[in-house]
């Protein structure tokens, strides 16, 4: 970690700092694409050495804690500076956060209620220009409680039968899930996106299960439809992300843990593919 004199150096949102600086993740950074992420306590609780995390290179950060210390305002506070950056380096980053809690959304909004804090710091309360997303079968509910939000699905194509019966929690090895299994490894196999009637579709075309089984699957697949997560297309990546921009997914209303994490393990895996 990097020490030096902070006389020139201030963090993106505007506060002003002086005295003794630490710069994680970058010695060599020359005073841009830093993020202040506030100080060193002393012994006595009075302020030591101003903290800053280098945007300039790709860093691996770990935040962890006990419930209530601190992790997501910490991870605020980062998105703010990032958001706050000037354009020449703000334009190379995008910033995409999953959010499990329904958090998130409120950046939008000025602290004004800390108004007082924020000015020890230095800093005026500011709204951050954000873009929300949650699963296309949800939009009502936020409409409802005037939270301004887009929608968001996952290609069906994208799961294996698999991680269908994960969701679903079904057995691989019963009739119910070699059928779902069976029926979802052809569908992909011919490479074309398709809908939840196309597998109900093939599902009745199969005449190696019983009916008891083809209609337990329709009814798992119509169940699965209205939740809105899931699409025959999904959307694009280059809709949810893109440079200077802040984007929040917000997954909290998934109550199924299996239906989160696949989600979440979908878009992780299609955002490697594209960076790599």
């Amino acid at each position: 970690m990097h020490e030096r004199e902070s006389k020139d150096l201030r963090p993106a949102s505007g506060g002003k700092f002086g005295g003794t600086l630490r710069v994680l993740g970058n010695e060599e950074n020359n005073g841009e694409g830093l993020l202040f992420l506030g100080n060193y306590m002393a012994l006595d609780h009075s302020r030591g050495a101003d903290v800053y995390l280098d945007a300039l290179k790709p860093h691996a950060v770990l935040i962890c804690g006990k419930r209530g210390y601190g992790k997501s305002y910490t991870m605020g506070c980062m998105l703010e500076e990032l958001a706050f950056l000037p354009e020449p380096v703000k334009g190379n980053l995008a910033a995409l956060i999953i959010d499990t809690m329904g958090i998130f959304w409120t950046m939008r909004t000025p602290n004004s209620s800390e108004a007082g804090r924020l000015k020890s710091w230095g800093l005026p309360p500011a709204g951050l220009e954000i873009e929300v997303f949650v699963p296309a079968g949800n939009i009502e509910a936020y409409k409802k409680r005037n939270i301004e939000v887009k929608p968001f699905s996952t290609s069906i194509r994208e799961l294996s039968g698999s991680q269908w019966c994960r969701i679903l929690r079904v057995e691989e090895v019963s009739p119910l899930g070699i059928l779902l299994v069976r029926v979802v490894e052809s569908l992909r196999e011919k490479e074309d996106p398709y809908s939840f009637e196309d597998i109900i579709n093939e599902i009745f075309l199969d005449e190696r299960s019983d009916s008891a089984s083809k209609g337990a699957a329709e009814n798992y697949f119509r169940a699965v439809k209205s939740w809105g997560l899931f699409s025959k297309e999904g959307t694009p990546l280059s809709v949810l992300i893109a440079g200077g921009r802040t984007t929040i997914l917000d997954v909290s209303t998934l109550e199924n843990e299996n239906v989160c994490a696949a989600a979440v393990s979908i878009l992780a895996g299609r955002l490697y593919a594209e960076t790599a």
